[in-house]
């Protein structure tokens, strides 16, 4: 369940500024409002109060945007009364529970304001100073959302799904996330289309869920966008359209979302997306692999590994299969064993190929598991651990190799009075 914060942008009218929007021409604009709203002109003030918060024309300065928008606010520019309440809570977190954003935002509301009704709603909503009242919350939401503010009708839509209990809830919740959505809240139309995927309010009907994802990316949900970029993969609620997944995957990885790096990558490698460049494939995998995805990891030292498509380095491909490992990826953690083990793209390391052996076994990776046991069994890179080479044995069988559960048996029929290596040695064919 997560609510929306409203609060009004401090942006000045375009109109304010020249074309060019020198920094010039804000500095002698805010020269002229400062003089402007000494002479008490609550208008000039909220202009001024905005710069002042943004840094536009000058440094960015709290205190004196509290001081101007104080004065709009004081006129009854409700608009002001929620951008001071902001402010204050930016300078102040303690404002945010002390009375004095309830204070400011209740005024708003009360002057017909859609941000100050929402913004109210949430105090009570989340119980900041006040006792919770998931109540009021959805009354002021309404409010809001009556007023013309989206994200209100959104809020309102989880308390009345999430929050009260009954069969009518999902409906009424749609009703609202429909029109948030209707007003272009990007969160509301996200909701309509899980609503109509899962079918929470009737029929599941993919292509409305499509639809409403679509509309939802297209107000700038990065989340939507990735649902929709697995619907047009997928061809959920509609044709398979690869491409357009791809375009969506690409410019979610510029906004630093892993595993949409991934995907783009995948996309490249494995659908022959952009001509399967797989120069490119890399970058992508590369970038996700910075950001913190094993699988980007994986796939990007596999490609230099290999060499296909770009040129082969085996210390890069290590490197890469090192950081993958560190996000516990078992797979990964194997390969990057196997090349310590060789001595490929570094120096032999057989204690650390014996701990990544380990760290893919327990990830269930079978092929570490069976190398492992051996490992274990004779102190190959670490000290002799019969016991837990014995564990490993039975963690390879279970995961569906044969010849570790013969040698499992083996030993606990107690064929062996004395545990055999030659015996272990053949059964793990070293």
């Amino acid at each position: 369940m997560i609510r929306f914060f409203a609060f009004l942008t401090l942006t000045l009218l375009s109109a304010l500024l020249s074309p060019l929007g020198s920094a010039q021409t804000a500095s002698d604009e805010r020269a002229s409002l400062e003089a402007e709203c000494s002479s008490n002109a609550p208008k000039k003030c909220s202009l001024l109060g905005q710069m002042q918060a943004d840094g536009t024309g000058g440094p960015l300065d709290l205190k004196a945007a509290i001081s101007s928008l104080n004065i709009a606010c004081h006129a009854n520019l409700a608009d002001d009364c929620v951008r001071l309440a902001v402010s204050q809570i930016q300078m102040d977190p303690d404002s945010e529970t002390d009375g004095r954003a309830e204070w400011l935002y209740e005024k708003a509301c009360n002057l017909g304001n859609a941000y100050g009704c929402n913004n109210l709603g949430d105090t009570f909503d989340r119980g900041l100073g006040v006792e919770r009242d998931t109540g009021r919350a959805l009354s002021l939401y309404n409010k809001g959302c009556q007023l013309g503010l989206g994200h209100a009708c959104f809020n309102a839509g989880n308390i009345l799904e999430f929050d009260i209990e009954g069969e009518d809830q999902a409906a009424l919740a749609r009703r609202n996330y429909y029109t948030g959505c209707e007003l272009d809240s990007s969160k509301a139309c996200y909701e309509v289309a899980r609503h109509e995927f899962e079918g929470l309010s009737g029929n599941v009907n993919l292509p409305n869920a499509r639809a409403f994802m679509g509309k939802s990316c297209d107000l700038g949900l990065a989340d939507a966008c990735h649902l929709l970029a697995n619907y047009l993969y997928g061809g959920k609620g509609g044709p398979v359209d690869k491409a357009q997944a791809f375009h969506h995957f690409r410019e979610l990885c510029l906004l630093d979302r892993a595993i949409d790096c991934a995907y783009a990558g995948d996309l490249i490698q494995y659908e022959g997306q952009q001509g399967k460049d797989l120069a490119l494939a890399l970058k992508f995998y590369a970038s996700g692999c910075e950001l913190g995805n094993s699988h980007s990891c994986h796939e990007a030292g596999n490609l230099l590994y290999n060499g296909e498509g770009v040129p082969k380095s085996y210390g890069r491909a290590r490197a890469l299969f090192s950081e993958g490992c560190a996000l516990g990826r078992p797979e990964t953690c194997y390969g990057l064993a196997l090349l310590q083990m060789n001595g490929i793209g570094g120096p032999i390391d057989i204690a650390s190929a014996r701990d990544n052996l380990s760290s893919a076994c327990e990830g269930d990776y079978l092929d570490a598991c069976t190398k492992l046991a051996p490992f274990q069994w004779d102190g190959t890179g670490g000290d002799v651990d019969t016991t837990g080479a014995f564990d490993t044995m039975g963690k390879a069988c279970e995961l569906g190799d044969e010849i570790s559960c013969a040698a499992q048996k083996a030993l606990i029929s107690g064929c062996q009075s004395v545990l055999d290596e030659s015996l272990i040695s053949e059964l793990f064919e070293l």
